[in-house]
């Protein structure tokens, strides 16, 4: 997959998003890895995982109402920006596990294909 193409997911049953199994996004309620058709990897063999499950207390009271990783920083929440600094490097699947206010950031990943 190059860095041009788009993240694929598609639902899971457990209030995440699980990988479309050619390099897609793959989010966790629970807070583990949900596995991909091909090995989880992408065609470099890397995979990354980024933490957007924290409360980001030292946000407040802008947590209160929103997850920490959706803050926008010059036009660009900081999950946005954490996605494609991992695609400049060709790490296309992704697994962002989530907690706090989960729908909120598995809407954002929907809603934006993935940033892909």
């Amino acid at each position: 997959m190059d860095m041009n193409s788009k993240l694929k997911y598609s639902p899971s049953g457990d209030g995440g998003i699980s990988t479309s199994g050619d390099g897609g996004i793959s989010t966790s309620g629970d807070g583990g890895l949900s596995p991909s058709g091909d090995g989880g990897l992408s065609p470099s063999g890397v995979g990354g995982m980024i933490f957007a499950a924290g409360l980001g207390t030292r946000f407040k009271p802008w947590t209160d109402q929103n997850p920490k990783a959706l803050a926008v920083v010059n036009g660009k929440s900081l999950l946005q920006r954490n996605i494609e600094y991992l695609q400049q490097y060709g790490i296309n699947n992704v697994v962002v596990n989530v907690h706090h206010f989960q729908d909120k950031i598995i809407n954002a990943i929907e809603e934006n294909n993935g940033w892909g």
